[in-house]
């Protein structure tokens, strides 16, 4: 495979990115191959894909010319390439758009299609709630360009919600992230070592560190809503504030989902195996995570955990059949 592999086996930080953007975004890709691939598009250039190393121990950089002839991808992975190639700025929400209309087109199958209906609807529906209980904070009506900006709050407020439980998207995900820690902690008490034991320590470790946080970020998105008529009084500026501060938990949710739903799925006889896959591919937030609400955590740890591990197998024969069919199975459950 032609690459660039972007770590080295001297420092851990070298596997964390400085910015979001050299970070990428996750891909639900169904071929087996492309497992756990993120597209990131630094501006100026083509968009690439970041694939991680079976070992744990690298990423691979691939134009798309060089995944297809690598990773064999399938006609839903082709068509979901084709529209996220056209982001300029990708991000968490807008690759879940994109992942969303391929969905609806029938490409990954009828149960994704009804999953992102439902998806929409429920987004749709969040904004609607978003925007009223914004509008009673209000002592009087807002004139249009204040409404127009609580269109726009309501927008970026979604899937967070505008105070604590609230509900939305990324609480539910927040809970399945906290249920999932809880549920692996246990199975690596009642497990005989190794079974699997090394990687799911290591596994736990980023879950824990990844919902720690998440739950920081989310806490600072509250305060500037108890003053909404002066966050309004900013206009854009205070528009562009929000946004920032609700992308920032979506950011470090970005790849747990599918994640979690591999692991609720799954039969206890292939957690071991289960496992040490998503020790080699759990998301890792950029640098620039250390300086957001939680402060800086000890990912360096975690990843030379990481490096210790044994290398995955490749797949190969009916196992890529399988994985093909749990893959497009996922985009239903995490559409």
């Amino acid at each position: 495979m032609s690459d660039r592999d972007l770590t080295s086996s001297a420092s851990a930080s070298q596997e964390r990115p400085a910015t979001r953007a050299e970070r990428g975004v996750f891909v639900p890709f169904t071929a087996p191959m492309l497992w756990g691939a993120r597209i990131r598009r630094i501006p100026g250039t083509p968009p690439e894909l970041l694939l991680p190393s079976l070992s744990g121990r690298g990423t691979y950089v691939l134009d798309w010319r060089s995944a297809v002839a690598a990773c064999s991808p399938t006609l839903h992975d082709r068509q979901l390439w084709a529209r996220l190639s056209l982001l300029q700025h990708p991000t968490p929400a807008g690759v879940r758009g994109v992942v969303r209309k391929v969905a609806l087109m029938g490409h990954a199958g009828r149960p994704a299609q009804a999953a992102a209906e439902a998806a929409l609807e429920e987004q749709r529906a969040s904004a609607a709630r978003v925007k009223a209980a914004l509008q009673a904070r209000l002592a009087t009506p807002p004139d249009a360009a204040h409404a127009a900006l609580l269109g726009g709050l309501a927008e970026a407020l979604a899937d967070t919600g505008v105070a604590p439980g609230a509900p939305g998207p990324h609480i539910r995900q927040v809970a399945a992230l906290e249920a999932f820690c809880a549920d692996l902690s246990t199975w690596t008490r009642r497990i005989p070592p190794p079974s699997g034991q090394n990687a799911a320590l290591v596994v736990l470790a980023a879950a824990r560190y990844s919902l720690a946080a998440i739950r920081a970020c989310q806490a600072a998105l509250w305060p500037p809503l108890e003053d909404l008529a002066g966050l309004l009084a900013r206009g854009p500026a205070g528009l562009r504030l929000m946004a920032e501060l609700a992308e920032r938990p979506d950011w470090l949710l970005d790849g747990w989902p599918p994640i979690v739903a591999l692991w609720t799925s799954a039969a206890i006889q292939e957690r071991s195996a289960l496992a040490a896959e998503v020790a080699a591919i759990f998301p890792v937030p950029a640098q620039e995570a250390d300086r957001w609400p939680g402060g800086a955590l000890d990912w360096d740890t975690v990843l030379r955990g990481r490096r210790l591990l044994a290398a995955l197998p490749v797949l190969a024969g009916t196992r890529l059949v399988e994985v093909a069919a749990r893959n497009e199975g996922l985009r239903a459950m995490t559409a």
